[in-house]
């Protein structure tokens, strides 16, 4: 990403704390860092005993979005909203097991998937939200397990991927339109001008019925 021609990426790493470091279940912990295009300058943002995980920058730079685990013992993972130094940390779903965050193009909503508990393929659904939390819209409900939405940079479509690699769909922003693309595959990503997603197909999936072993794969819309 080319935020006012600063930096080429603004990626926020999911890396694991200092060696030796654990969250409050005894296992390592993740934080969210930032850093330069060219790898220098990491920074630690979130910096505490939860896991912080997913980051994704508003498309004004002004903001991350990111996934905090709450609670662990009661399968409770929540969206948060920060600054680009890390200030201003605010829980912006406060219930349910909620992932993959995912700014609007107009930097107005923030685009998850949330399930009933822990169950990395057990049913789920897409939800909107306004930025601070507000005006939340549930898009799918039709019990699959429905996950990582990415949004056209249009906003007028949103791809997301099902089960466990069970193919890349797309549907309208409002969640109307649902339309399979693909019979395998996971996490897609647009295109900037919204003519091809990059999706990613393990090395498992495998028979006729799946598309051919490839890190990843280029479907034009």
């Amino acid at each position: 990403m080319v935020w006012r021609g600063v930096l080429v990426v603004v990626l926020a790493l999911v890396l694991g704390g200092p060696a030796g470091a654990t969250n409050g279940a005894g296992q390592p912990d993740y934080e969210t860092f930032v850093m330069n295009a060219d790898g220098s300058g990491q920074t630690n943002l979130t910096n505490n005993a939860a896991d912080d995980f997913a980051p994704d920058w508003s498309p004004d730079g002004d903001k991350i979005a990111f996934v905090r685990v709450v609670s662990p013992a009661s399968c409770r993972s929540d969206i948060f909203v920060m600054s680009p130094d890390g200030t201003g940390q605010t829980d912006v779903t406060g219930s349910g097991f909620d992932r993959s965050p995912d700014w609007s193009p107009d930097g107005r909503k923030i685009a998850f998937d949330r399930s009933a508990c822990g169950d990395e393929f057990g049913p789920s659904d897409i939800y909107v939200m306004n930025a601070d939390g507000s005006g939340l819209v549930e898009l799918t409900n039709g019990g699959e397990a429905n996950q990582a939405p990415a949004s056209s940079s249009d906003g007028t479509r949103i791809a997301f991927s099902r089960g466990r690699y069970d193919g890349i769909f797309v549907m309208n922003s409002d969640g109307s339109g649902i339309q399979r693309l693909t019979p395998s595959g996971e996490f897609p990503a647009w295109f900037p001008d919204g003519t091809r997603i990059a999706f990613f197909v393990p090395d498992e999936v495998t028979g006729p019925e799946h598309l051919p072993r490839a890190p990843f794969v280029v479907f034009r819309t």
